[in-house]
């Protein structure tokens, strides 16, 4: 008994979201984004709220925060001078800490 099956797993993976538009995993990224919300430094809410979903179509999928100062809200340390700054050092004091901090 010959038995021969014919699976299309790209239609399979596509319908799952898995295709080149990536939705499956921007979807992952989102919830992400949503669970690291009550984690990320806040004071005015200007850094939580410019985050951006990254890679659609073929390329990685990634959360962006847009703002200029996330780089060392993330490293948490205070950085001063002119452009460009340099870290002092000094360790930035977080409001709601230590719930929302650095990395």
């Amino acid at each position: 008994m010959d038995i021969k099956v014919d699976i299309d797993y790209k239609k399979i993976l596509k319908s799952r979201g898995f295709g080149r538009d990536r939705k499956a995993a921007r979807h992952l990224a989102n919830l992400v984004a949503q669970k690291c919300d009550k984690r990320v430094p806040m004071q005015t809410g200007v850094l939580k709220n410019n985050r951006e979903i990254t890679g659609k179509g073929s390329g990685d999928v990634g959360i962006l925060y847009k703002s200029p100062y996330a780089h060392y809200q993330y490293y948490g340390k205070v950085m001063a001078g002119r452009a460009p700054k340099r870290y002092t050092g000094k360790a930035i004091t977080y409001n709601q800490a230590p719930m929302r901090g650095s990395k």
